[in-house]
């Protein structure tokens, strides 16, 4: 049996082995693929919407 490359929890399913990542871990990783093609990361913002509160602050 593998295990997690990202929780390191023992992989039982065929597929999880295949993949190295568990169902929920898959997931988390493809989610975190898709953000960074995007280029932005949960905690970032564009410079637009950072130009406008710097315009709604002064």
């Amino acid at each position: 049996m593998g295990a997690c490359t990202r929780c390191g929890r023992k992989l039982k399913d065929r597929k999880s082995i295949d993949r190295e990542f568990g169902p929920v871990c898959y997931k988390k990783y493809l989610k975190e693929q898709e953000q960074e093609e995007v280029g932005l990361a949960e905690n970032q913002m564009e410079i637009d919407e950072l130009e406008g509160e710097n315009h709604e602050n002064n």
